[in-house]
């Protein structure tokens, strides 16, 4: 409620409000105003028990964003793979030109038809129509329904 009020009060004033305004709006005195913010912004250590007599704390329950989910893993190896496979059917060339065009190389990295045209010395044109015959092979259903599975 204090912070809401705290926000009604800005766009109000025009201005940051001052722990007086924010009090008599909120019905508090200015010192439990003070206790509140000051609660509200003290650090709480991860070794916090979640409850009385429990071995779960606080930092059990945060999420590790830095590792992958092993699941999510597994499906990105899964994926990996079978869109290896699937670039197989392709002649050396059109799978250049696939892996480059959709950043399907160890970097990640997109690139425009002009630019691949330059790395294998043919015309921007000659590489859209070997990428439209490489895409063309890889929406057989043969190979499209292995990737497919991946969508959803």
């Amino acid at each position: 409620r204090v912070r809401q009020v705290t926000r009604e009060l800005s766009e109000k004033l025009g201005r940051e409000p001052t722990p007086a305004e924010i009090a008599r709006k909120v019905g508090i005195t200015t010192e439990k105003l003070r206790q509140l913010m000051e609660a509200a912004q003290g650090p709480v250590s991860l070794e916090t028990p979640m409850f009385e007599n429990e071995e779960v704390r606080l930092g059990h329950l945060i999420p590790d964003k830095s590792s992958n989910n092993p699941i999510e893993l597994a499906i990105q190896n899964n994926l990996k793979r079978v869109t290896e496979e699937s670039l197989q059917v392709l002649t050396p060339r059109e799978q250049t030109i696939i892996r480059m065009r959709f950043g399907l190389n160890p970097q990640g990295e997109e690139y425009t038809l002009e630019e691949i045209g330059k790395h294998l010395g043919v015309t921007r044109e000659r590489v859209r129509q070997i990428e439209a015959r490489a895409l063309a092979k890889l929406r057989h259903p043969a190979i499209s329904s292995k990737l497919k599975s991946f969508l959803g």
